[in-house]
């Protein structure tokens, strides 16, 4: 069957590492998008360390899950459903699935990929010299195979199409996309008001380390302090930085709290009842805590090296800054704390926004989209 020739698909096999609430809720609406029966390949069983935060397997339970922690099983799950649509979530890593994927492609399946662009994400220093030399010069031969044998790539980065394009990927097969979660589970849209204001409560909710940049943060907060604007902020989860920040936040007399490691109940109630999230990272992939944040109606201020940004330049639900730089970061909160009308803009365009970034409205997007590369012809 050549590729100008329409098909249907009669599955849909799914492919990842582990549980993850970023990627199987829009796995599961994506196949009922196409109405067709699906599974979900997990490379490692059990929730892992996100149960110490309050996940549960309990949400997933429902989902047609094969635990393929081998070569053995991945290729008996394969071969269960080989004229399925097959979907990789990890094509650079976990041999026994990168055999797979191979081996699907040497069968002839329909292959699409659903990754995020390549990203360095390592402190600085030499390990991050060596990760961009790897990403450079050798990661584009590891994968130029898969590059040329799959359909399309499902860009969990957002619109970052150079990263891919400069590993080796077609502009033709990329699918600019991003992360769709659901809420987290408890969480209740709450819209925000004039109210929000009193007093300015900025929250950032990340690993303390230097590529979520929550640094930057403590920089900016300094400034806010130093041109006279109130606020309070909190800072949830731990890291390497977190001893330097404490001890700037103190030598500024800066009024910010630090929480560590929160129960899921407390995280959600700070989304809720913040009245700014801050996603300060200087290079991320995408940052699923800020749906989480949107989710939750916080307004939202998201560095431009992180892939979430896609969802403030589309809604108009927050606003951004230039990636690493701490002045900038450091206006925008101060336009979002003193500029009451221009604030309440921004929330209530997250109000009519409330809903977009749903796995269900994600899922229709993107099925459009996969249709058309693969000429389905099916409508949907």
């Amino acid at each position: 069957m050549t590729d100008s020739q329409p098909k249907q698909i009669r599955g849909i096999q799914f492919w990842a590492v582990s549980f993850c609430r970023s990627t199987l809720g829009f796995y599961e609406e994506l196949a009922q998008t196409f109405d067709v029966p699906f599974c979900v390949c997990l490379a490692q069983a059990g929730i892992g360390a996100r149960g110490d935060i309050g996940f549960t397997q309990a949400e997933f339970d429902h989902l047609d899950i094969i635990v393929t922690e081998d070569k053995a099983a991945a290729t008996r799950a394969l071969n269960a459903h080989g004229d399925w649509l097959q979907i990789f979530g990890t094509y650079q890593a976990t041999p026994h699935i990168q055999s797979t994927l191979a081996r699907a492609l040497r069968q002839g399946a329909i292959v699409g990929i659903a990754s995020e662009a390549p990203c360095n994400m390592e402190k600085p220093g030499l390990r991050r010299v060596a990760k961009k030399a790897y990403l450079k010069y050798a990661l584009p031969h590891r994968v130029a195979a898969v590059i040329a044998g799959a359909r399309f790539i499902l860009n969990w980065s957002g619109d970052d199409a150079q990263s891919l394009v400069d590993l080796g990927w077609p502009r033709e097969k990329i699918i600019p996309f991003g992360y769709f979660p659901p809420p987290l589970p408890g969480t209740t849209f709450r819209a925000r008001n004039a109210a929000s204001h009193i007093p300015f409560h900025i929250l950032c909710s990340s690993a303390l380390t230097w590529h979520r940049g929550p640094d930057l943060l403590i920089e900016a907060l300094s400034l806010l302090k130093s041109w006279g604007v109130a606020f309070e902020a909190s800072f949830t989860g731990t890291g390497p930085l977190e001893i330097e920040m404490r001890a700037q936040a103190e030598a500024t007399a800066l009024p910010v709290q630090f929480l560590g490691r929160v129960p899921m109940g407390d995280l959600i109630a700070l989304y809720e009842g913040c009245s700014v999230f801050v996603a300060p990272g200087r290079q991320e992939p995408w940052g699923i805590r800020v749906n989480d944040a949107l989710n939750a109606g916080a307004p939202t201020v998201v560095s431009r090296g992180m892939g979430a940004v896609k969802l403030i330049d589309d809604y108009s639900v927050g606003v951004s800054f230039e990636a690493g730089d701490a002045t900038d970061l450091a206006w925008q909160l101060r336009w979002m704390a003193t500029d009451r009308s221009r604030y309440l803009a921004v929330c209530n365009a997250l109000i009519t926004a409330q809903g977009a970034f749903l796995p269900r409205i994600a899922a229709n997007r993107a099925a459009l989209q996969i249709a058309d590369i693969l000429n389905l012809e099916h409508a949907l």
